[in-house]
Protein backbone atom coordinates (compact mmCIF):
# COMPACT_ATOMS: atom_id res chain seq x y z
CA UNK A 1 0.00 0.00 0.00
CA UNK A 2 1.45 3.75 -1.33
CA UNK A 3 2.11 6.25 1.83
CA UNK A 4 -1.47 8.40 1.37
CA UNK A 5 -0.34 12.01 1.38
CA UNK A 6 -3.45 13.92 0.59
CA UNK A 7 -3.19 17.31 2.30
CA UNK A 8 -6.80 18.67 3.34
CA UNK A 9 -7.95 22.05 3.93
CA UNK A 10 -9.65 20.75 7.28
CA UNK A 11 -9.12 18.27 10.36
CA UNK A 12 -10.13 18.57 13.75
CA UNK A 13 -10.89 20.68 16.06
CA UNK A 14 -11.78 20.56 19.92
CA UNK A 15 -15.11 22.51 21.30
CA UNK A 16 -15.20 21.26 24.51
CA UNK A 17 -14.06 22.75 26.24
CA UNK A 18 -13.64 25.62 23.90
CA UNK A 19 -10.51 25.84 22.56
CA UNK A 20 -9.06 28.71 21.29
CA UNK A 21 -9.46 28.00 18.04
CA UNK A 22 -13.20 27.03 18.70
CA UNK A 23 -13.32 30.74 20.22
CA UNK A 24 -11.54 31.83 16.67
CA UNK A 25 -14.59 30.57 14.86
CA UNK A 26 -17.27 31.36 17.37
CA UNK A 27 -15.89 34.98 17.74
CA UNK A 28 -13.96 35.85 14.49
CA UNK A 29 -15.47 33.89 11.80
CA UNK A 30 -12.55 31.99 11.13
CA UNK A 31 -14.47 29.15 9.13
CA UNK A 32 -10.72 27.35 9.01
CA UNK A 33 -10.48 26.36 13.02
CA UNK A 34 -9.79 23.10 12.39
CA UNK A 35 -6.57 23.36 10.56
CA UNK A 36 -4.14 24.24 13.29
CA UNK A 37 -0.89 22.03 12.55
CA UNK A 38 1.91 24.30 12.97
CA UNK A 39 2.58 25.27 9.06
CA UNK A 40 2.22 21.60 8.10
CA UNK A 41 4.81 18.86 7.39
CA UNK A 42 7.03 20.54 5.40
CA UNK A 43 7.60 23.39 7.96
CA UNK A 44 7.25 20.77 11.41
CA UNK A 45 9.70 18.30 9.72
CA UNK A 46 11.63 21.47 8.48
CA UNK A 47 11.58 20.28 4.57
CA UNK A 48 12.65 16.87 5.66
CA UNK A 49 15.64 17.54 7.92
CA UNK A 50 13.66 16.07 11.31
CA UNK A 51 13.00 12.79 12.11
CA UNK A 52 9.42 12.08 14.21
CA UNK A 53 9.28 13.31 17.14
CA UNK A 54 11.25 16.03 16.55
CA UNK A 55 9.45 19.42 15.91
CA UNK A 56 10.26 22.69 14.21
CA UNK A 57 7.90 24.63 15.67
CA UNK A 58 6.78 28.24 17.83
CA UNK A 59 4.70 26.98 19.96
CA UNK A 60 2.87 23.84 21.80
CA UNK A 61 -0.17 25.03 20.60
CA UNK A 62 0.33 24.60 17.00
CA UNK A 63 1.37 27.93 16.02
CA UNK A 64 4.25 27.42 13.17
CA UNK A 65 7.76 28.69 13.51
CA UNK A 66 6.43 32.42 12.38
CA UNK A 67 3.08 32.26 13.65
CA UNK A 68 2.18 34.09 17.32
CA UNK A 69 -1.35 32.98 17.53
CA UNK A 70 -2.38 30.03 19.27
CA UNK A 71 -0.12 30.45 22.32
CA UNK A 72 -1.47 33.82 22.80
CA UNK A 73 -3.92 33.20 26.58
CA UNK A 74 -7.53 33.23 25.70
CA UNK A 75 -11.07 33.17 27.04
CA UNK A 76 -11.78 29.71 29.73
CA UNK A 77 -13.35 27.32 27.99
CA UNK A 78 -13.93 25.64 31.10
CA UNK A 79 -13.87 25.27 34.58
CA UNK A 80 -13.19 21.43 36.60
CA UNK A 81 -11.96 20.41 40.12
CA UNK A 82 -9.29 18.81 40.73
CA UNK A 83 -9.48 14.75 40.50
CA UNK A 84 -12.87 15.15 38.28
CA UNK A 85 -12.96 13.14 35.22
CA UNK A 86 -13.45 15.41 32.27
CA UNK A 87 -14.69 14.93 28.70
CA UNK A 88 -13.31 16.19 25.99
CA UNK A 89 -15.36 16.57 22.59
CA UNK A 90 -13.52 16.71 18.78
CA UNK A 91 -14.75 16.78 15.65
CA UNK A 92 -12.58 15.25 13.14
CA UNK A 93 -13.78 17.05 9.91
CA UNK A 94 -10.84 14.80 7.60
CA UNK A 95 -10.89 11.75 9.76
CA UNK A 96 -7.16 10.35 9.08
CA UNK A 97 -7.20 8.03 12.08
CA UNK A 98 -4.14 8.06 14.82
CA UNK A 99 -3.78 8.70 18.08
CA UNK A 100 -5.25 11.11 19.91
CA UNK A 101 -3.55 12.98 23.40
CA UNK A 102 -3.94 15.02 26.06
CA UNK A 103 -1.88 16.98 28.06
CA UNK A 104 -2.12 19.66 31.35
CA UNK A 105 0.28 22.16 30.95
CA UNK A 106 1.73 25.61 32.77
CA UNK A 107 -0.31 28.79 30.99
CA UNK A 108 3.44 29.67 30.10
CA UNK A 109 4.48 26.06 29.35
CA UNK A 110 6.44 26.13 25.98
CA UNK A 111 7.51 22.39 25.77
CA UNK A 112 5.76 19.70 26.15
CA UNK A 113 7.91 18.54 29.44
CA UNK A 114 6.56 21.18 31.06
CA UNK A 115 3.05 19.29 30.93
CA UNK A 116 1.50 16.04 32.30
CA UNK A 117 0.06 13.39 30.66
CA UNK A 118 -3.83 12.95 31.35
CA UNK A 119 -4.60 9.20 31.75
CA UNK A 120 -7.81 7.45 30.82
CA UNK A 121 -10.09 6.79 33.91
CA UNK A 122 -10.43 3.56 32.59
CA UNK A 123 -7.07 2.71 33.56
CA UNK A 124 -6.36 2.30 29.73
CA UNK A 125 -3.11 4.50 29.44
CA UNK A 126 -2.74 8.42 28.21
CA UNK A 127 -4.18 8.35 24.82
CA UNK A 128 -7.05 7.01 22.87
CA UNK A 129 -6.86 5.31 18.99
CA UNK A 130 -9.46 6.32 16.44
CA UNK A 131 -11.38 3.01 15.00
CA UNK A 132 -11.11 2.19 11.55
CA UNK A 133 -13.80 3.97 9.32
CA UNK A 134 -16.18 3.11 6.13
CA UNK A 135 -13.74 3.18 2.91
CA UNK A 136 -10.61 4.64 4.89
CA UNK A 137 -7.78 5.00 2.44
CA UNK A 138 -5.77 7.69 4.32
CA UNK A 139 -8.61 9.64 5.13
CA UNK A 140 -12.33 10.09 5.07
CA UNK A 141 -14.56 12.91 6.24
CA UNK A 142 -16.50 13.67 9.43
CA UNK A 143 -19.53 12.59 8.26
CA UNK A 144 -18.37 8.74 7.70
CA UNK A 145 -18.65 6.46 10.58
CA UNK A 146 -16.24 3.60 12.05
CA UNK A 147 -16.80 0.42 10.56
CA UNK A 148 -18.28 -0.93 13.90
CA UNK A 149 -19.84 1.76 16.78
CA UNK A 150 -19.50 -1.37 19.22
CA UNK A 151 -17.26 -1.78 22.29
CA UNK A 152 -15.68 1.25 21.64
CA UNK A 153 -13.99 3.25 24.52
CA UNK A 154 -15.24 6.17 23.96
CA UNK A 155 -18.47 7.95 23.09
CA UNK A 156 -20.08 9.16 20.00
CA UNK A 157 -22.77 11.54 19.13
CA UNK A 158 -23.67 14.13 16.03
CA UNK A 159 -22.54 17.88 16.02
CA UNK A 160 -25.82 19.78 16.78
CA UNK A 161 -26.38 23.57 15.16
CA UNK A 162 -23.93 25.88 17.27
CA UNK A 163 -26.36 29.22 17.44
CA UNK A 164 -26.05 32.19 19.34
CA UNK A 165 -27.16 30.62 22.58
CA UNK A 166 -23.63 28.66 21.69
CA UNK A 167 -21.39 31.58 21.75
CA UNK A 168 -21.68 31.99 17.79
CA UNK A 169 -21.72 35.59 16.77
CA UNK A 170 -23.36 34.88 13.81
CA UNK A 171 -26.70 33.80 12.84
CA UNK A 172 -25.52 30.08 12.74
CA UNK A 173 -21.92 28.32 13.04
CA UNK A 174 -23.11 25.19 11.39
CA UNK A 175 -20.22 23.82 8.93
CA UNK A 176 -19.70 21.18 11.11
CA UNK A 177 -23.33 20.28 11.60
CA UNK A 178 -24.41 16.47 11.74
CA UNK A 179 -20.51 15.31 11.45
CA UNK A 180 -19.67 13.01 14.03
CA UNK A 181 -18.25 14.07 17.67
CA UNK A 182 -15.97 12.04 19.71
CA UNK A 183 -15.89 12.58 23.08
CA UNK A 184 -13.08 10.91 25.20
CA UNK A 185 -12.63 11.09 28.86
CA UNK A 186 -9.74 12.00 31.15
CA UNK A 187 -8.52 12.12 34.32
CA UNK A 188 -7.34 15.56 36.42
CA UNK A 189 -4.34 15.28 37.98
CA UNK A 190 -5.94 15.45 41.98
CA UNK A 191 -3.18 17.79 43.44
CA UNK A 192 -3.33 20.29 40.76
CA UNK A 193 -5.38 23.55 40.96
CA UNK A 194 -4.96 26.81 38.38
CA UNK A 195 -6.88 29.99 37.48
CA UNK A 196 -6.14 29.61 34.13
CA UNK A 197 -3.83 26.83 32.57
CA UNK A 198 -3.92 25.34 29.20
CA UNK A 199 -5.29 22.21 28.17
CA UNK A 200 -3.31 20.40 25.05
CA UNK A 201 -4.86 18.70 22.56
CA UNK A 202 -2.19 16.67 20.06
CA UNK A 203 -3.55 14.56 17.23
CA UNK A 204 -0.91 12.37 15.70
CA UNK A 205 -2.43 11.46 12.32
CA UNK A 206 -2.04 7.98 10.76
CA UNK A 207 -2.29 8.35 6.75
CA UNK A 208 1.43 9.08 6.54
CA UNK A 209 3.01 6.45 9.19
CA UNK A 210 1.29 4.76 11.83
CA UNK A 211 1.84 5.86 15.60
CA UNK A 212 3.90 3.68 17.32
CA UNK A 213 3.30 0.46 18.64
CA UNK A 214 2.65 1.25 22.80
CA UNK A 215 2.35 -2.09 23.95
CA UNK A 216 3.50 -5.66 22.24
CA UNK A 217 2.33 -7.96 20.35
CA UNK A 218 1.18 -5.07 18.13
CA UNK A 219 0.22 -5.54 14.56
CA UNK A 220 -0.97 -2.54 12.37
CA UNK A 221 -3.32 -2.81 9.89
CA UNK A 222 -1.78 -1.27 6.88
CA UNK A 223 1.99 -1.40 5.22
CA UNK A 224 3.77 1.61 6.02
CA UNK A 225 6.51 2.17 8.88
CA UNK A 226 5.56 2.92 12.21
CA UNK A 227 5.87 6.82 12.66
CA UNK A 228 10.06 7.24 14.27
CA UNK A 229 10.99 4.11 12.58
CA UNK A 230 13.92 4.59 9.67
CA UNK A 231 12.39 5.11 6.52
CA UNK A 232 8.99 6.37 7.55
CA UNK A 233 7.50 9.45 6.35
CA UNK A 234 6.77 12.46 8.83
CA UNK A 235 3.26 12.22 9.89
CA UNK A 236 1.12 14.80 10.07
CA UNK A 237 0.14 16.56 13.03
CA UNK A 238 -2.44 19.27 14.29
CA UNK A 239 -3.34 20.78 18.13
CA UNK A 240 -5.26 22.82 20.01
CA UNK A 241 -5.20 24.72 23.52
CA UNK A 242 -8.08 25.12 25.79
CA UNK A 243 -7.57 27.80 28.70
CA UNK A 244 -9.04 26.56 31.76
CA UNK A 245 -9.04 26.88 35.54
CA UNK A 246 -8.92 23.87 38.21
CA UNK A 247 -10.39 24.73 41.55
CA UNK A 248 -9.74 22.61 44.79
Amino acid sequence: MAVLVQQAAAHMVMFNPKSRPWYDYLLNYNYNPHAVFAGGVKSVSKNGQLQWPQHNMHSICGDAVDERKWDKPGQLGGTYKKGQTITTDIVFAQNHLGRVYMRLCPLDAKAVKDCVPLRRPDGKGVTYDLPWTKGWWGVTDGFTPPVSMQNLDFRMSKMQLVGKPQGCAAWSCDQFRGMFVYSFDWQLPKDFTCEQCKLQLYYLTASRCWPPCQQEPCKKPVDYEYCGKPGATYPEEFWNCADIKITS
